[in-house]
């Protein structure tokens, strides 16, 4: 005889919690902003997980034996999380950021598991319901192999996001890649302990309701940080009105000026924004100031961000080395000398300052 479907207490918070995410997902894909197709990007991610996280309620409540077909259905997933969430760190630093052709190999871990499961999936209802009832399609060796490649998998993407995060330059969107990171870690760290717990302990049921709970929180604080902050999600920084902003700020206006001097002293004299690690804290130590203090004479002064004000002046920098006729440094060099910490992400903004790549400048320039 078929078990019955009983929801207990565990069951109902991860089934709000799919239902949640796809409303989320939503949320996200409406959304509008400059930055859309980071937008789009973790909407199909939070979609995903939702609908993975409802087939593990039916796995966990037995609804898969009345309704088969969702047995599997979206297991294979997992081996999306880690590239879309590369894809979209990549988008929140880069808006003009587009895939290629080889970049398809992200998709051969989730390719292999699909086919390896065709027939499963091409099983009539009553089929798929005995296979279920027998233990599942996979037999002992492959699930093994699967469970290792998962948390490998996992690892990998969260090693790539972390050098995202040590890469980035964007001030911005910082906050949200190191969030998306850190969900990913956690998600990963999750699928290895559920594995150990597995075959180290008499495994429970409440263990995996607990270490699904735990990765849980982790994915789907990425797209609510991403959404309760609509000035990062819409790839811009809200800029308050400066008295409104600073209205209680104890910074007269002469302290101000006199700040505002200084600073264009340190760029222009001292060039401290060639230092590929300057930091706003390292900034306001040099002024003897606070942190607060120094963004807001940056923000009322310059009328900018502290990462955009560093960013022109490095821009600068590096115009000048590529108008430099003598100058036969490599582009590397150039963006290191030029206070960029990587080629990437010195592309990624001159081309967004100047229009075009350092390389078709420099190409302009020789003719």
């Amino acid at each position: 005889m078929m078990e019955s479907v009983q929801l207990d207490f565990w069951n109902i918070i991860f089934l709000v919690a799919g239902g949640q995410g796809i409303f989320l997902a939503a949320l996200l894909a409406l959304s509008n902003g400059k930055n859309k197709n980071a937008n789009i990007t973790l909407a199909v991610f939070v979609l995903l997980f939702s609908l993975n996280t409802l087939e593990n309620v039916a796995f966990w409540t037995r609804y898969e034996l009345v309704e088969p077909h969702i047995s599997g259905a979206t297991r294979s997933f997992v081996f999306l999380f880690g590239p879309l969430l590369l894809l979209y760190a990549k988008q929140l630093v880069d808006d003009s950021f587009k895939l290629t052709a080889r970049d398809v190999w992200h998709l051969v871990p989730f390719a292999i598991y699909i086919l390896f499961h065709l027939n499963f999936y091409f099983l009539d209802e009553e089929s798929k319901r005995q296979v279920i009832i027998n233990g599942g399609y996979s037999n002992l060796w492959f699930r093994l192999v699967f469970q290792v490649g998962v948390c490998l998998h996992l690892a990998y993407y969260s090693f790539l996001l972390f050098k995202v995060v040590k890469s980035s330059q964007d001030d911005q969107h910082l906050s949200l890649i190191t969030s998306t990171f850190y969900g990913l870690s956690i998600y990963a760290f999750i699928f290895a302990a559920y594995y150990i717990l597995i075959y180290a302990v008499d495994f429970k049921i409440e263990y995996d309701y607990v270490l699904s709970l735990i990765g849980t929180v982790g994915i789907y604080q990425v797209g609510y940080v991403a959404f309760v902050r609509p000035e990062l999600l819409h790839g811009f920084v809200r800029r308050e009105p400066g008295a409104k902003k600073y209205e209680k700020s104890a910074l007269t206006r002469e302290e101000g000026e006199r700040y505002q001097t200084e600073i264009l002293r340190l760029l222009q004299k001292e060039k401290i924004h060639l230092s590929t690690d300057l930091r706003l804290s390292e900034l306001a130590g040099r002024l003897g100031i606070s942190t607060n203090h120094t963004s807001q004479v940056i923000n009322e002064y310059f009328g900018k961000t502290f990462h955009e004000l560093l960013t022109e002046y490095r821009i600068q920098e590096a115009l000048s080395r590529l108008d430099d006729p003598d100058n036969n440094e490599k582009l590397l060099s150039i963006a290191l000398n030029s206070g960029f910490n990587n080629r990437t992400s010195f592309n990624q903004l001159f081309k967004k300052y100047v229009g075009c790549s350092p390389g078709e400048y420099k190409e302009k320039v020789k003719v």
